[in-house]
């Protein structure tokens, strides 16, 4: 898995603000995960610094499945395929 731009995720459970290590998060289940990601009751964040959504889930995608994140959001554009 490659480096992850953020170190930390809160989010947001039944409005309670949950603060965890991203590898925490990624130890969550999946449907649990894909909730939060959904709903939009997750924030990203590198020490103290806010990290934009989109980018941290492009990288999130692009660090479990293998594909080069791209800065258009098509994870397989320029991949040659």
């Amino acid at each position: 898995m490659s480096e992850l731009p953020f170190d930390r995720v809160v989010v947001r459970d039944g409005g309670i603000p949950l603060s965890m290590s991203a590898t925490h998060f990624l130890t969550l289940p999946l449907h649990q995960r894909v909730r939060f990601i959904l709903q939009r009751d997750i924030e990203f964040h590198s020490g103290p610094a806010a990290i934009d959504r989109s980018t941290a889930l492009r990288a999130l995608l692009a660090s479990v499945d293998g594909r080069a994140a791209t800065p258009t959001g098509d994870p397989s554009a320029g991949a040659g395929l």
